[in-house]
């Protein structure tokens, strides 16, 4: 079954070996990467998106 939200398996699986992943109780919290410009960050989550990790956003 493939996974469809963003996990350290997932992520890494998909070739972003270099993902910080942080897990909580409740959650689990994947940086994937450090971009100086959003439109380079909305790349990498349309990205992310179309291989099925659909939990993949963009934070401040």
């Amino acid at each position: 079954m493939r996974e469809t939200g963003l996990t350290d398996r997932g992520v890494k699986s998909s070739g972003y070996k270099d993902a910080y992943i942080r897990k909580t109780d409740k959650t689990h919290q994947i940086q994937v990467g450090a971009f100086s410009s959003q439109k380079n960050a909305e790349k990498l989550v349309k990205e992310l998106k179309e291989q099925g990790h659909t939990d993949a956003w963009i934070t401040n």
